[in-house]
């Protein structure tokens, strides 16, 4: 190893930006629990663009995920719970904070806003703690995955290969080459 500690790469930003949107969603939700007062100030306050962008964060996260897995596969090491809840959180709350900030601005209104960034930090950071503990499963999942898979054909049964190598031995014959069968080129 070169000192460095293992990381998930880009995969864990699809999954951090499905979990600012989850986080989000899941605010609004502790904030404003009736339906029509949530949708009066997410409507006041420039979250109008929500449900497309939630439907292309969740396929963001779900394709991150099946990344996060399939690199699993092929890395030797698993990050520990620490270094992704802290990275993600990071993220997360930065993120959160951000485009909270910036919906308002948009909007005009920034009515709750303390209320929100002061819940959303919280619901960010569990968010964010929840994502690291799935990923760290998923990590070892696909380090068990890979040495099932790594066991299976690094060493085929003995009694099994013998008898194809002869087998592919006798069904290909190089062809003989002598020096009177090669032809150069043309002459002038």
């Amino acid at each position: 190893m070169d000192g460095r500690r293992p990381r998930l790469g880009l995969p864990a930003l699809g999954i951090a930006a499905g979990g600012v949107l989850a986080g989000h969603w899941l605010t609004y939700l502790i904030v404003r629990p009736d339906h029509h007062d949530r949708a009066s100030l997410l409507g006041t306050t420039g979250h109008g663009y929500l449900g497309a962008v939630v439907e292309v964060a969740w396929l963001v996260a779900l394709v991150a995920v099946a990344a996060a897995f399939l690199g699993g596969l092929v890395r030797s090491e698993t990050p520990s719970l620490r270094s992704v809840a802290v990275g993600l959180g990071a993220f997360q709350l930065v993120a959160f904070v951000m485009l909270e900030i910036g919906e308002r601005a948009v909007a005009g209104s920034f009515e709750g806003l303390l209320a929100v960034a002061l819940t959303g930090a919280v619901v960010q950071l569990a968010v964010a703690a929840t994502s690291a503990w799935f990923l760290r499963r998923l990590a070892r999942a696909a380090a068990k995955a890979s040495s099932i898979l790594g066991r299976g054909t690094a060493t085929p049964p003995r009694g099994i290969v013998v008898p194809l190598r002869l087998a592919a031995a006798r069904l290909y014959r190089p062809p003989s080459v002598s020096l009177a069968s090669i032809r150069g080129p043309p002459s002038l």
